[in-house]
């Protein structure tokens, strides 16, 4: 951004071009990350039993945002039993 450009801008342009480009840089950093997390699953894997995944050899924080959000205790059957049965009383009560 050239000194003439930075003069005509609002502040929040700024703020605006300025978060762009912070965005930018960020993704740039993750590629390199990527790129180094799959050069050390490809050096790492023949002395594996197991198929490797790039998350087996380092998570990384934006790894949890692509992850499905299950919500605790989604799984319990217990749980699950309980709500089945509250369902039914109710639907017996508002028969």
């Amino acid at each position: 951004m050239s000194r003439k450009d930075f003069c005509l801008c609002t502040p929040s342009e700024f703020a605006e071009i300025f978060r762009q480009w912070q965005q930018r840089q960020e993704l740039i950093s993750r590629e390199r990350w990527e790129q180094t997390r799959f050069v050390a699953m490809a050096i790492v894997q023949p002395y594996s039993k197991k198929g490797l995944r790039p998350t087996d050899i380092v998570k990384f924080p934006w790894d949890k945002q692509n992850e499905p959000q299950v919500p605790k205790g989604h799984g319990d059957m217990k749980r699950m039993r309980e709500l089945e049965e509250r369902c039914r009383m109710a639907a017996k009560e508002n028969e």
